[in-house]
């Protein structure tokens, strides 16, 4: 881990209320930061042409799961993370590679601009982040029958907790602030530690100690409502945003095919 003596950054949390999706066939790929989101279900016709897309040891990942909706997740995830990738460096989907950090995040082997992205999914929803700068992202379902009161007092602060417990649909309050504290800490490198409290997720511009976050660069982290039942966030560097956010709905074809 860095040594960052006492070094602050900053984080600033806000609520986007009228985000907008935009069909995808409208995405040219040079977007400096843009979301892609996609129903797994939608795709299940097309796991074949999405095989065709991985690697040995991706098929072999695949085929490890016990449960083919484990396997039908990873196979739609990962085949359209490649397709999307293939097209913002115009290169085919089948020829991207990864290789991993430390931390173990996943990098793309390249030469030219640099392009960053990140993966979440929750349930049905999956959610692929590209930009020209570092990010992160996290969504989750708000499963209301959860019982996140265990996990209360190891992974929020006193003001937090006072939030979430003061807050009309506590389910969504909960679900908004773990996807601030995931996506910041999936941008950074940082991963979930004892630090989790400390980690900002309050709407406003927090002052974070560095060695909290493992970074001394500032971040945005935007959250909105998707699909009906679904809260997402998104941390990225300050200058890399657009306005409004890029979000991009992939339907069942997918552009090309």
């Amino acid at each position: 881990m860095k040594q960052f003596l006492n070094h602050t950054h900053t984080v600033d949390c806000f609520w986007i209320s009228d985000l907008h999706l935009t069909e995808h066939r409208y995405c040219r790929y040079n977007d400096a930061l843009a979301i892609h989101c996609l129903r797994i279900s939608d795709f299940e016709n097309q796991i074949q042409f999405l095989k065709t897309l991985l690697n040995e040891k991706e098929l072999l990942r695949a085929d490890k799961y016990l449960m083919e909706k484990d396997a039908t997740r990873f196979t739609v995830a990962r085949g359209m993370l490649k397709f999307l990738l293939g097209a913002y460096l115009n290169r085919p989907a089948a020829k991207i590679e990864f290789y991993f950090e430390e931390n173990h995040k996943p990098l793309i082997r390249q030469a030219g601009k640099p392009l960053f992205f990140n993966i979440s999914h929750s349930r049905d929803l999956v959610l692929i982040a590209i930009s020209s700068s570092p990010l992160g992202v996290d969504v989750e379902y708000i499963d209301t029958a959860f019982s996140y009161e265990q996990v209360l007092d190891v992974t929020f602060s006193e003001e937090e907790l006072s939030f979430i417990k003061n807050s009309n649909k506590q389910s969504e309050a909960f679900f908004l602030l773990w996807t601030r504290k995931e996506a910041l800490l999936k941008a950074t490198g940082k991963g979930i530690d004892d630090c989790l409290p400390n980690v900002p997720s309050l709407d406003g511009k927090h002052t974070v100690l560095s060695e909290i976050t493992n970074t001394e660069l500032p971040w945005k982290t935007a959250s909105f409502g998707i699909e009906g039942d679904y809260v997402a966030s998104l941390t990225f560097n300050p200058g890399f945003e657009t306005e409004p956010l890029k979000v991009y709905q992939l339907g069942i074809e997918l552009p090309g095919v």
